[in-house]
């Protein structure tokens, strides 16, 4: 929007002020209904502008301690935070690397590591692949240092633990500024 168009509204709005009037015309921006329901335009706006931003997914006090974690959905993606053993704050997708199966069911706890319930693939907290039943026999292809966690930019500012979906992009509130 140019100069000139945003001092002609403000000027329209202004003047509204003055007459006591509320706006109710189509000139300075009416939008049809279909523009703030549609799938299409949000599924686009979710990729575009929400998966590019980091989000607030947990309060620091639901992670205090080392070893505890905390899972939550965020945009309609599982997410697993931990605390390791170090004090250092992880985010995962919450998604076993063999068969997709949501890797941890309870919302929060203590755990050292991570257990799939479907084949029993197990994680460490810092994401990465620890074992399988019969991994050397059933995978012996795979190379388990390619089978850790997806892990997503996370970082801690203002009490807060903020999250990034798309990898290619920091966690940090600031950076989005």
């Amino acid at each position: 929007m140019t100069p000139a168009e945003q001092q002609e509204i403000l000027q329209g709005l202004m003047g509204l002020a003055e007459a006591d009037e509320f706006y109710s015309g189509e000139a300075l921006g009416g939008r049809p209904c279909e523009a703030y329901s549609d799938p299409m335009r949000f599924e686009q706006e979710r990729q575009r502008i929400m998966m590019r931003r980091p989000f607030a997914a947990a309060h620091s006090s639901e992670l205090e301690r080392p070893g505890s974690f905390r899972t939550v959905e965020m945009l309609g993606t599982p997410v697993l935070l931990v605390r390791d053993d170090g004090g250092e704050l992880k985010a995962f997708r919450n998604a076993c690397r063999h068969r997709g199966m949501r890797l941890v069911g309870e919302e929060s706890g203590c755990a050292r590591r991570f257990t799939c319930p479907y084949h029993a693939w197990t994680y460490d907290q810092s994401g990465a692949f620890v074992t399988g039943p019969h991994f050397e026999k059933g995978f012996a292809a795979l190379d388990p240092t390619d089978l850790s966690l997806h892990e997503l930019s996370c970082s801690e500012r203002w009490g807060f633990v903020w999250v990034n979906l798309d990898p290619k992009e920091k966690a940090s509130p600031l950076a989005s500024l």
